[in-house]
């Protein structure tokens, strides 16, 4: 006597949708991000516009931009060793 294999079902699966909170949050952190995203943009053009107004030469703008970016590569070589000793979590609370 052989055993008939069992017969599969062709069942869909079917995820529930997530909570209402966790949407809510998505779409929250969402509108931040892109708030953060153009306050920045705006505040690069107005100080690039602020730059150019005060002494009118356009060689100004070049060395705020430089001194200004170049302030965050320093900054970014010198706190990057230093973050990665502690615990990516107590930096991740932290920051």
């Amino acid at each position: 006597m052989t055993a008939n294999p069992p017969k599969l079902i062709n069942t869909p699966i079917t995820r529930q949708a997530p909570p209402w909170w966790l949407a809510l949050l998505l779409t929250v952190f969402a509108v931040l991000v892109i708030t953060r995203t153009m306050s920045e943009g705006i505040y690069d053009i107005a100080f690039a516009n602020l730059a150019l107004d005060l002494p009118g030469l356009v060689s100004t703008v070049g060395l705020v931009y430089c001194v200004g970016y170049g302030v965050e590569v320093v900054a970014s070589i010198a706190a990057g060793p230093l973050l990665d000793r502690g615990s990516p979590k107590t930096i991740l609370v932290v920051s």
